[in-house]
Formats: structure tokens, sequence, C-alpha cells
């Protein structure tokens, strides 16, 4: 027996050598460029990530950002119409908020309804007569805006839609023929075939992967490492001369849809931003989302594909110097690498929070961004849950080599559930959340960007 245990401690030993090899390997394009910023004590616990999430949450109440009559969410408190980007942020709010355990799923508002209203809604709205659902709905009724009524929804945001129904089938099984049903209601064959996946931008490559996810084919999309061909040296990182923003690449991450390459450019799209600050003290969390002036949304683009750099642009028109932290980009970034700087963005956004969730962000002139959105709210509760899985499977893979005989013994009846409560004190999270959380984070190749 004792040979036996020294046996298996000489394993993971060098099991243990072997991961950290490999994790100290760097993609050969990235390799002479960034090196990870280690975690340091500065990292949120558990508690601080359900607190922050129970906040978020609190934008998806009813009357808040959530009508009582439709179950359709408001884009923000004050716009109560949906487009199905929103009706995306929406599905993953539900699921992240179901993980954390802050969401059951009976109840009038628990989990099970809100998903039924949201899909119901999909069986029987109205299209237009090529088949594409219309860019906006009113959220108080459901019907279609008379301003609206030329307009169809574009590649981008029914693509994010498909992301959303896609890990909806995976989390809740049950619902996979409604799911195909509603996709085949609509033509994602001529939204897969537009030439907006053509477009020098990193938004098509996180979108494409819900089109993919269904069957349908993006043939005007690029090879991802063709984005290289052509160059921008920021804070000496070589980013892709396109439109290059935070928002997709972090998605992506939070919803386990990365790898290779295009996690690269993740990695230093983030490190950017650290290396900004750390040139201009200007702390640097660039994304999409409301802004104080006309037209009251803008994209912060890092890069473009004229080569510029740091640029606020709404449209085709370019905004002043006045520029956003926001919210949403700072707790992603929190969650994913949590270092010094990304505790540091959090501790400057945390205060933004009220009784119906985050505001947006701060102004660079330091005043706040007073809107409550579901994107912001919507990916905050995605943070949460990322970083919550990763904290504990951390803590109980330490367990586990801490309690080898416990563990390798073969003895012991309990289930990971009950692993989870003797070691991690986590008896509040719901079990039948946990149990699912498997499946919903191994993540097939075909759904991950390449």
């Amino acid at each position: 027996m004792k040979r036996a245990k020294q046996i298996l401690s000489t394993r993971r030993r060098r099991l243990i050598v072997v991961a950290l090899i490999l994790l100290a390997i760097p993609s050969s394009l990235f390799a002479a460029q960034f090196m990870f910023v280690q975690p340091t004590h500065k990292q949120a616990s558990v508690g601080d990530w359900q607190a922050w999430a129970a906040i978020a949450w609190a934008y998806f109440q009813p009357t808040v950002g959530v009508n009582s009559n439709t179950g359709l969410n408001y884009g923000t408190s004050n716009w109560h119409r949906v487009t199905d980007w929103d009706l995306a942020t929406y599905v993953q709010a539900i699921l992240a908020a179901e993980r954390l355990g802050i969401l059951q799923r009976e109840g009038t508002w628990g989990s099970t309804r809100r998903i039924e209203r949201i899909l119901r809604f999909l069986e029987t709205r109205t299209l237009t007569k090529s088949q594409l659902s219309y860019l906006q709905y009113d959220s108080e009724t459901g019907k279609v805006p008379e301003d609206m009524r030329r307009t169809p929804v574009d590649a981008s945001d029914w693509g994010r839609l498909l992301l959303a129904l896609d890990d909806l089938r995976h989390a809740r099984p049950q619902y996979e023929q409604r799911i195909v049903s509603i996709v085949s209601r609509n033509n994602s064959t001529l939204l897969g075939e537009s030439d907006y996946f053509a477009s020098p931008d990193i938004y098509p490559f996180y979108v494409a992967q819900g089109y993919s996810a269904f069957g349908y084919t993006t043939p005007e999309l690029k090879d991802l490492p063709k984005l290289e061909e052509g160059t921008v040296d920021v804070y000496g990182l070589l980013l892709p001369k396109a439109w290059i923003t935070s928002d997709p690449v972090l998605l992506a991450i939070l919803e386990n849809r990365t790898s290779g390459i295009y996690r690269s450019y993740a990695d230093r799209i983030y490190e950017v931003q650290r290396r900004r600050y750390q040139e201009t003290g200007v702390l640097t969390a660039f994304g999409e989302g409301p802004y104080p002036n006309p037209p009251y949304y803008v994209y912060e683009w890092i890069t473009t594909a004229r080569g510029e750099k740091w640029v606020i642009q709404a449209g085709r028109e370019r905004m002043g110097e006045l520029e956003i932290l926001y919210t949403k980009n700072a707790f992603a970034m929190h969650a994913i690498y949590p270092d010094d700087y990304t505790a540091e963005l959090v501790e400057k956004v945390s205060s933004l929070s009220s009784q119906g969730g985050f505001y947006e962000g701060i102004a660079s002139d330091g005043a706040a961004l007073k809107v409550l959105s579901d994107k912001a709210n919507s990916m905050i509760l995605q943070a949460a849950a990322y970083a919550v899985q990763r904290l504990e499977s951390a803590r109980l893979s330490e367990n586990n080599l801490d309690e080898s005989d416990r563990f390798n013994s073969h003895k012991s009846t309990k289930t990971i559930e009950n692993l989870l409560e003797d070691s991690l004190g986590v008896t509040h999270l719901n079990k039948a959340i946990w149990r699912a959380a498997p499946s919903q984070n191994v993540v097939p190749c075909s759904r991950c960007i390449h």
C-alpha cells in the first residue's frame, strides 16, 4: 500500500510538471510578444463574484429590464425594444444566473417560465417576406415597431442569438426540437452568405460559430490567420489591421468558444489595454455600448481596418476623445485575467451598482454613465459564472491533491456534489445546475474558433 501511494505521488508530480511545461509554451505567433501576467492576491473570491452577480441580476427583474406581460427584456431600462442580440444576452443571463444558484427553475419568474416565454415569442413573432426577423421588436407588445418594418435583422445579431440558442439546447436538451424548429423558420442561409462575413472585423469570427452550430455555412468568412496579413504595432504587440475591440473575444472566452490563434488575439487585446494604462495612466477597457453624446451608442476600436489605433466611432462618424471605461468589460477581464490591473478596473467600476443592476461605465472625464442595459448586466453574470467555476475547480483540484488517500482509494461512494459540499462549503449552489455544468463547459471542437 505504501509503495502504491509513492507511485501515485510520483505520477502526480510528473503530471504537474508536464502541465506546467505545456502551459509555458505559448503559440509560435505569440511567443516573442507576450507573457501571461500571473494572478495575484487581489483576485476576487467566490463570494465577491456572487455578490456582483446578484446586483447584475437585479436588471432582469420584472418592471426593471423585463416586461411583466410579454416576458421580453429591454435593451436598456429606458429603451423598451429588443434586438436578436438583446434576446441572446437575456438567454445567457438566465443560464448564468441559474448556474450561480441565484435563479431557481421553478416559480412564476423562475428560469423555466422565462425561457418558455422567450421560445414562444420566437415561435410566433412576425418575420419579413424573406423569412428574416426584424432588427427590433417592441418589448411591451412583441410587435414590430412601425419604423422598423423595412429593416431586417443583420447577420451579426442573428448569429449571436444562434449562439445563445445553441447554449440553451445544451443546458436544456428537452428544448432541442423546439429550438431547431425556431431556427428553421428563419432564413439563416441568406444571412450566412452575406458579405458581412468578408469584412476585416473580429466580430464575424465570433458570431459565425452560431451559424455553424446549426449546420449553416458562412462562405465569405476568411481564415482567421489571414487577419494577420496586415498588422498594427500597439505598445510593442502586433494586432491585425482590422476592426478590433474587446467584446467579441471576451464573450467567446466566457462561452468557451475560443481556441488557438483566436485566444492569442484575445490575450494580446487584453495586454495592449494593460500596457496603455502603464504608459498613460488611463484605465482602459474598450468595448461597445451607450455613450453620453449623440448618437448615444459607440464602438471603441483598439485598431481599425485603416491601421488607426484607439478610435471611438458611431457608424462611420468618428467621435471626440471622450472614452468610456465599460463596466461589463472590466468584470469580464477580471474573470479571465485576474491580475492587479483588472482588480483595479473592477475597483473603479464596482461602485456603479444600483437597485436595478450595474450602470454602464465611467467616462474619461470622471462622469458615471448612468444607463442600465441588458448587455452590461448579462456579461457581468457570464463573467461571474466563469470566474466562480474557475475558482471552485481550482479549489477542488487542490483538495484532490491534498487528500490523495480519500480520492485515490476508489472506496468513496460520495458524489461530486457531496465532495463540493465537504471541501468547498458551496451548499448554496443548485446541485442540478452544477451537475449540468460539465456538459456546458467541455466544448467540442466544432464549437470553437480555429
